[in-house]
């Protein structure tokens, strides 16, 4: 199995075995046998849609997923992206000059817009590095809470404070596009 899927499903096993319970994590993984044996991103996006249905049915309460996933996302910040965000954020001063060396780190769009006292989010595709982007069928929204804890510490580091951020649309949970909101009051 691919490094990258490895890490994901561990990253996976012991987020919510610390944060839910152990039990919990085996009800979740119990009947995934699309995760035994991962050889691909096709193969991967399979087995999250599986793990993410369990989730959802294993763990009624949304804000523990949501939890569970953002934090995914906090360790996936700090493992792909931390040193880029510290350049943009040793390179920039103020909100405008933040948002302009980030859209060019990222990839010379304008995937950040700064508008009133909310930053918007928009990107036309999925950049998870674990593959779920080839999924052929939607998967559950609760996995894009990774995305939202991930722009959460991507706004920490460059902002210095914690900031609220809201999820309008994802991709692989059958939007056209990745679309938050990050509010800066």
């Amino acid at each position: 199995m691919d490094e990258k899927y490895k890490e994901w499903l561990n990253g996976f096993r012991t987020i919510v075995s610390e944060q839910i319970g152990k039990k919990t994590y085996e009800k979740i993984a119990k009947n995934c046998a699309k995760c035994k044996s991962v050889a691909n991103d096709s193969e991967m996006a399979d087995c999250v849609k599986e793990i993410m249905e369990n989730f959802d049915n294993v763990v009624d309460n949304k804000e523990k997923r949501t939890d569970v996933m953002e934090t995914m996302g906090y360790y996936c910040f700090q493992n792909h992206f931390l040193e880029r965000a510290l350049q943009v954020k040793d390179q920039s001063k103020g909100l405008e000059d933040i948002i302009k060396n980030l859209n060019q780190v990222i990839g010379d769009e304008e995937y950040f817009k700064v508008k009133g006292n909310t930053i918007l989010a928009k990107f036309n595709q999925c950049y998870c590095h674990i593959g779920v982007q080839v999924a052929k069928e939607p998967i559950s929204e609760t996995y894009c809470y990774c995305s939202l804890g991930w722009l959460k510490d991507l706004f920490k580091i460059l902002l210095e404070k914690d900031v609220k951020i809201e999820m309008l649309e994802s991709i692989v949970s059958g939007g056209k596009s990745c679309e938050f909101i990050i509010h800066l009051d």
